[in-house]
């Protein structure tokens, strides 16, 4: 069963998928990395191998504090599903590791893809940030920029963790 940490949380897998960071890919940290200043990816890879989809899984973790706004927030994420794509498509052809090749190559020969928000906010308001972000907004502003690339992305707490196919703890 793959387990991987991030911000915090423990994502929990079934057997049948495979998921890695994308961010510890030496394609990207020795390629893209170099690029320039702000160059980011999403947290996670994920490949059901009983399915035909990949999955762009981006975790941020605002329990103790949320730093960014909406829209803010809604840039980063289309930038990093767009610098994902540029990182898949390199390590498909020019990476020098065997097992980010394959991973790129089996991502690339998915029929589908998904994008997934995992967010945890404070459970109570604060003065500089009173309310918490809407997850229907965030999901129908996340909808709006990345309709072109994407199906309905999916944004996630651990309320409502049934959305997906894993276990957030």
């Amino acid at each position: 069963m793959p387990v991987l940490l991030e911000s915090g949380l423990t994502f929990s897998f079934s057997s049948q998928w495979e998921v890695s960071k994308l961010d510890d890919w030496q394609t990207y940290r020795q390629r893209f990395i170099t690029l320039g200043d702000g160059i980011r990816c999403v947290d996670f890879l994920a490949f059901d191998s009983q399915g035909e989809e990949l999955w762009m899984i981006e975790v941020k973790n605002y329990s103790l504090d949320r730093q960014t706004s909406l829209s803010e927030l809604i840039e980063a994420i289309v930038n990093k599903v767009r610098n994902s794509h540029g990182v898949i498509g390199a390590a498909c052809w020019q990476s020098d590791y065997p097992e980010e090749r394959r991973l790129a190559r089996l991502a690339m020969g998915k029929a589908g893809l998904k994008i997934a928000l995992h967010i945890e906010q404070p459970p109570h308001r604060s003065r500089l940030h009173p309310a918490p972000l809407a997850l229907a907004t965030l999901k129908q502003s996340l909808r709006k920029r990345l309709r072109r690339i994407a199906a309905t992305p999916q944004v996630v707490d651990r309320q409502c963790s049934h959305l997906v196919p894993w276990q957030v703890h």
